[in-house]
C-alpha cells in the first residue's frame, strides 16, 4: 500500500510540475502583451485540470482537487478578462497577470505535499466545484438492437426527466433554449420509455455544464414526440467554436433491465441561432463526443427534430 502511495503522490507531483510551467507561459505571454499566445496557454490549461477533475483522477485527494478546482476557475477567468478590451468586464472576473503570478509559488507547494496551501486569491463569484457529477438517471450501455421484447421491470431512471430552468446570466449573457421536438425513427413503437440526453461538450468531449434529460416521449406515430424545452447551462458566449449540444436517444431495454443508447445527434455553435423544426442528421452509436468519426445511422430521411429560441440577459 505505502508503494501505490507513493505512485499516487508521484504521479500527482510530476503532473502539478507540468501545469505550473504551463502557467508560468501564459504569465509570460501576458505579460509581453501576446494576448493570443497567453489565452492559448491559459485556456489549455483550464480544460487539462477540468478534465482531470471530471474523470476523478485518484492521484489527487480531496483537498488538492478543490485548490485545483479554484485555480481552473480562476484560470479561465483571467483568459477572459485577457480578451477584454472594453473595460466592461464585471469586477469579480477582473483577474489580473499580477494575481495569476501569485499563484506560481502555492502551486509549486501543492506539488511538494499532501496537504493543499490556502489559496491565494479571494474569488467573488460563486463556485461550483468541478468533482461533483450530476447524477446519472440510468446505467446505460451501448444498444445491441437484439431482445427488445419481454416483460418490463426494473427501470432505474427518472422518467420525468431532470431539466433544470433557464439560468440567468452576468450581464451580456445569452440564455439558448432548445425545444426537442420530434425524431424520426425505424418502426417507433419498438421504444420503451424513450427519453434524449442533451449536454454541452468541449473541444475533448467534456461536459461543460450538468446533462439534463428529457421527460419519457408523450407520443408515438411515425415519430417519437417530446416536445420539451432544454435551457442550456451555461450561455451562448461560452460555446466556443470545437463544442457542441450533444443529444442522445435513450429507451428502456426491459430484458437487460438497463437503458440503452439507440443513436445521437449534435448541434455545432454556429447552428446555435433561433429557428423552428431545424433538422439534425441522426448518427449511430456509440456517441463520439468528439466528432471525428461520423456514420449516420440510416440512408433514409430521418431526422431529430429541435427549435432554437435565446434571450439576452
Amino acid at each position: 500500500p505505502s508503494l501505490k502511495r507513493r505512485k499516487m503522490a508521484d504521479a500527482a507531483s510530476k503532473r502539478i510540475a507540468q501545469w505550473r510551467d504551463s502557467l508560468d507561459r501564459a504569465c509570460g505571454f501576458d505579460s509581453w502583451g501576446q494576448v493570443v499566445e497567453a489565452v492559448e496557454e491559459y485556456e489549455k490549461l483550464n480544460k487539462s485540470i477540468t478534465k482531470l477533475l471530471t474523470t476523478g483522477d485518484q492521484n489527487f485527494n480531496e483537498s488538492q482537487q478543490r485548490f485545483l478546482n479554484k485555480l481552473a476557475i480562476v484560470v479561465g477567468m483571467r483568459a477572459k478578462a485577457a480578451q477584454d478590451l472594453t473595460g466592461d468586464l464585471d469586477s469579480d472576473m477582473n483577474v489580473t497577470v499580477e494575481q495569476m503570478r501569485s499563484l506560481l509559488p502555492p502551486l509549486k507547494e501543492l506539488g511538494n505535499s499532501n496537504t493543499a496551501p490556502p489559496f491565494p486569491l479571494d474569488i467573488k463569484r460563486p463556485i461550483n466545484f468541478i468533482v461533483k457529477a450530476p447524477e446519472k438517471p440510468a446505467v446505460v450501455v451501448p444498444d445491441d438492437d437484439e431482445d427488445e421484447d419481454g416483460a418490463q421491470e426494473g427501470q432505474n431512471f427518472k422518467s420525468g426527466g431532470s431539466l433544470l430552468p433557464r439560468k440567468v446570466f452576468p450581464r451580456g449573457g445569452t440564455a439558448v433554449c432548445v425545444r426537442v421536438e420530434k425524431i424520426k425513427l425505424k418502426d417507433t413503437s419498438q421504444y420503451l420509455e424513450p427519453f434524449i440526453t442533451v449536454s454541452v461538450k468541449d473541444t475533448e468531449g467534456v461536459d461543460m455544464c450538468a446533462s439534463q434529460d428529457t421527460p419519457v416521449a408523450s407520443a408515438k406515430d411515425e415519430y417519437i414526440h417530446f416536445g420539451q424545452d432544454v435551457h442550456l447551462q451555461l450561455p451562448l458566449e461560452n460555446i466556443g467554436k470545437g463544442c457542441a449540444v450533444i443529444f442522445e436517444f435513450k429507451h428502456y431495454k426491459p430484458k437487460k433491465q438497463k437503458t440503452s443508447t439507440k443513436c445521437w445527434c449534435f448541434m455545432e455553435p454556429d447552428e446555435l441561432r433561433p429557428a423552428s423544426a431545424l433538422p439534425l442528421e441522426i448518427y449511430n452509436k456509440p456517441a463520439d463526443y468528439r466528432r471525428k468519426k461520423l456514420h449516420l445511422l440510416t440512408e433514409k430521411q430521418h431526422y431529430l427534430y429541435v427549435s432554437v429560441s435565446m434571450v439576452q440577459d
